[in-house]
């Protein structure tokens, strides 16, 4: 990759588009740039992760939560080939927009399904390795939720409540 890397404008751009359309649109054009060979699409994906992260916070938050429903409606193959080349760009660039990728995605994900979790697991285990797959309530053990009665203290250890 050259020194001097410019921003791909549009990739953000697709920010300004419905949930929907947004998420399609990631998909299709992720599709296309894991099927190029590997040092073009490095360079593609590093033109695209260095405009994406130039989005402001609510912006990259929104546009973050549509590229990963996104890649989960790709074919496994090409969702895990992007992944990688993110890992990869990322693993070249600062301390500072590795972290910052990190805690994005990392605040995105809490609102995903303990499946989409699940799945992400499996593309992106470096970055949502801290975030717990939650399961559904209905198969946790009831004693699981129901907290045990406090246990009341003795009236003569006044000194202690």
């Amino acid at each position: 990759m050259s020194t001097s890397v410019e921003a791909d404008s549009s990739w953000p751009g697709l920010s300004s588009l419905g949930d929907d359309e947004c998420q399609r649109k990631i998909a299709e054009r992720s599709s296309r740039v894991a099927k190029l060979p590997e040092e073009d699409r490095q360079a593609e994906l590093h033109r695209m992760i260095l405009a994406e992260y130039e989005l402001d916070g609510p912006q990259l938050l929104n546009f973050t939560r549509c590229r990963l429903l996104g890649w989960l409606a790709m074919s496994n193959e090409d969702a895990s080939t992007i992944a990688r080349g993110y890992d990869a760009v990322f693993n070249n660039l600062s301390g500072e927009s590795a972290m910052r990728r990190t805690t994005v995605v990392q605040t995105v994900v809490r609102d995903f399904t303990p499946e989409q979790i699940e799945a992400l697991h499996g593309l992106i285990p470096s970055t949502t390795a801290a975030i717990p797959a939650i399961r559904p309530l209905a198969t946790v053990p009831k004693a699981a939720i129901t907290p045990e009665p406090a246990k009341p203290k003795p009236s003569w250890r006044f000194w202690q409540r």
